[in-house]
């Protein structure tokens, strides 16, 4: 899904995604590292996520999105995996990669194919 902005056909270990969540802390666009996938050929299905607030969540790829613009990028105040996230990425042996795709998100999430 070359066009598609949403973390469909994200399922390697390590993979960084965004999603928008209601605000916490003044903070809605929140990072993670994908810690496990269960996707289909056409990349819909569940990552099981750990995000950089140090929450582990599983969501649907559709409602994740792979890139996440430069100005939303500067205004995070967590921007990447805080200790909590990192103890738990390590526990499960997942290294986080740097995602150097950026390009603004959607401002909503896509409709349903």
């Amino acid at each position: 899904h070359p066009a598609d902005p949403t973390a469909r056909g994200c399922s390697r270990k390590g993979d960084r995604v965004w999603a928008l969540f209601e605000p916490v802390d003044g903070q809605e666009w929140w990072g993670g590292t994908v810690v496990a996938a269960d996707v289909d050929a056409r990349g819909d299905g569940d990552l099981d996520v750990v995000f950089d607030d140090g929450a582990r969540q599983v969501t649907r790829a559709e409602d994740c999105y792979r890139r996440c613009a430069p100005r939303v990028l500067q205004s995070l105040r967590v921007d990447r995996p805080n200790p909590k996230a990192r103890r738990q990425l390590q526990k499960l042996r997942v290294v986080a990669k740097e995602n150097r795709d950026v390009a603004p998100p959607p401002s909503a999430p896509p409709p349903p194919p």
